[in-house]
């Protein structure tokens, strides 16, 4: 019976080590500009540091902003084209490189 401590432990210590760092930061039109490439007027970044994805999220539905994220099979962010925008929406990835991103 001295396996379920040492499991419950062992299962602690992996949770700790492999921590979600998922870091979000809502964007807007005012903040870009004639930039803006969205047909929306706001989004949310979501900055995933465990997987190195970038994710843009209108809702409850995610857009792939980078290739890792496609890869994964999410829908690519370009569908989401303000028309005549001369930006992509993958430029919005920028966002995740920047330092002063906060976490939620």
């Amino acid at each position: 019976m001295r396996r379920l401590p040492l499991l419950a432990a062992l299962g602690m210590l992996a949770a700790a080590c492999s921590p979600v760092h998922d870091r979000q930061v809502v964007v807007t039109r005012e903040q870009f500009g004639g930039d803006w490439p969205l047909a929306v007027n706001s989004a949310e970044v979501v900055c995933s540091d465990a997987d190195g994805m970038a994710l843009l999220k209108l809702g409850t539905k995610l857009y792939a902003l980078d290739a890792a994220a496609r890869e994964r099979g999410y829908p690519d962010s370009a569908e989401l084209r303000r028309p005549g925008a001369s930006a992509d929406p993958a430029t919005l990835r920028a966002v995740c490189d920047t330092a002063d991103v906060a976490s939620p």
